[in-house]
Parts: C-alpha cells; sequence; structure tokens
C-alpha cells in the first residue's frame, strides 16, 4: 500500500514537472497533435521541396537541457515527454529529470549505445513511472487500441507500430546489451516472430523499457517497428 501511495506521489509529480515543458515545446499547441497535424510534420513528398518542420521547438527546449535529442508521443496515454540522451551514460537520467535535476522519477532516456539521433536499427528508450502505460501493452486489448506512436527528432518524425512485449527477470537484464549486443530483441525474435520474412526483421525498432510495476524484479519491453 505505501509502495503504491510513494509509485503514485511519483507520476504526480513527474506530471507537473514536465507540463510547463510541453508548453515550451509546442507553442501555441499544447502537445497531443491529430494524428493529420502529426502527419504534416513527415517531411516532403515527392512533389514538394518543402525541409521538414518540426511541430516541437527543439531550439527553446536545448536552452533548457542540451541533453533533449527528442520527443516521444503515444496517443491515449500518458506518454507525451522530451527524450535525454547522453553517450555512453544509461545511469544519469535514472535519477534526473529532463531539465537535468536530481530527481527520483528521472526521465525518458535514450540509451547510451544509441547515437544521439537515434539512426541505428534498434533504438532504445527508458523510463521510470512516466513509462507506467507501457505495462499495459501485455493486455492484447489495450496494444490494438493504441499501436500507433510517434518520435520527434528536429529533423524528422518517426512513427511506429507496437507489435507486442515481453516481460523479463531484472537479473537477466543489462542495459549495455540493448543495444550492442541485442539480446533480448533476439530472444524475442527467436520466440515470437517465427516463420515471418527477413525484410519485416530487417525494419528499424523501438524498444520502450519500464519496470514490471506488479514485481520489483521485472522489467517490461514493449517492441515497435518503424511504418514506411
Amino acid at each position: 500500500m505505501i509502495r503504491k501511495a510513494v509509485v503514485l506521489l511519483l507520476i504526480l509529480a513527474a506530471g507537473m514537472e514536465q507540463e510547463h515543458l510541453k508548453q515550451a515545446a509546442f507553442p501555441g499547441n499544447e502537445g497531443n497533435l491529430s494524428e493529420e497535424e502529426g502527419r504534416k510534420g513527415n517531411g516532403p513528398t515527392r512533389e514538394e521541396t518543402v525541409l521538414y518542420t518540426s511541430p516541437i521547438d527543439f531550439e527553446v527546449l536545448k536552452s533548457i537541457n542540451p541533453d533533449i535529442v527528442g520527443w516521444i508521443q503515444i496517443p491515449g496515454t500518458a506518454i507525451d515527454y522530451p527524450i535525454c540522451w547522453r553517450a555512453g551514460d544509461n545511469e544519469y537520467y535514472m535519477k534526473h529529470s529532463a531539465e537535468g535535476e536530481r530527481r527520483a522519477f528521472g526521465a525518458i532516456m535514450l540509451d547510451g549505445a544509441n547515437s544521439s539521433a537515434a539512426e541505428e536499427h534498434l533504438v532504445v528508450l527508458y523510463g521510470h513511472h512516466m513509462f507506467k502505460d507501457i505495462v499495459r501493452y501485455t493486455d492484447a486489448d489495450f496494444l490494438n487500441d493504441h499501436k500507433s506512436l510517434s518520435l520527434f527528432f528536429p529533423d524528422r518524425q518517426e512513427r511506429y507500430s507496437v507489435i507486442g512485449t515481453i516481460v523479463c527477470s531484472a537479473k537477466n537484464f543489462e542495459p549495455s546489451q540493448m543495444v550492442e549486443k541485442k539480446l533480448l530483441f533476439k530472444e524475442w525474435c527467436r520466440n515470437s516472430w517465427k516463420g515471418l520474412p527477413e525484410e519485416e526483421i530487417q525494419k528499424k525498432m523501438l524498444a520502450l523499457v519500464t519496470c514490471s510495476y506488479g514485481s520489483r524484479d521485472e522489467r517490461t519491453i514493449c517492441f515497435a517497428m518503424i511504418e514506411k
């Protein structure tokens, strides 16, 4: 009971602290872009020559914290947050907010083995309580109703479709191996992707990682595939 109360307080604190970052990121638009608005930021078609313009003001965000490299939105959930990154560092933003302040709830963090532009085949994001909705993807109905998510960067928007989750023991979970060795991703492919064409497996993938709130000793990892 006490643990649940602490978690709730952390979630509320995280939400309050992130709210003014949303206001800074979306001038004149309080975040949660509609699907149509989001597609406007997808860049030029074959007939267009206009450059991509992000709906998010990264210049303002970087003036607050230069480590902010992106933004994640999942419609129908509370996930609508900046993404922070430090090269080779998977610890700092576990205990610091997106503004760089020491906070127990941390921030959404891009794996330090990824590049700041997140251009690798497997992109990994970690989050504490701000990623609590990720656990809900273990429910098939929730997954089917909330498949779409978007990552925003200064030069592009990427759309992903959630394809499934795994729950693993924290003892077997090593963040440094997520990107460099893809161990958990490969294990999930062996169990869930048998018989799928190789070209599907080669598409860019996103892994969203958080604690499994029913147990202190488990991690929930949600996998999504980029939409072309």
